[in-house]
């Protein structure tokens, strides 16, 4: 696992209130997501579907494959460090 990242319980999602930016990941709308990115000042949504739900509530919207999306975004995300 890159150094900075690790897996997510659910309860450790609870708790991470104070997180400021929110990426959903091929999630078209569903409620729990919603309500997850609540009080966070970014939130980002990643989905194949040009016409996916969650994308009129976003602040920034990427069409395309999660799976050929994130390892781009976590390689340009390391290269700020």
């Amino acid at each position: 696992m890159p150094a900075g990242y690790r897996t997510r319980t659910r309860s450790d999602r609870r708790q991470d209130r104070d997180a400021r930016v929110y990426i959903a990941c091929g999630i078209s709308g569903a409620t729990q997501h919603l309500v997850g990115m609540k009080g966070r000042s970014t939130f980002i949504a990643v989905n194949k579907d040009e016409n996916a739900p969650i994308f009129a509530l976003c602040d920034l919207a990427v069409v395309g494959d999660v799976l050929q999306v994130l390892p781009k975004l976590i390689s340009a995300l390391e290269a700020r460090r």
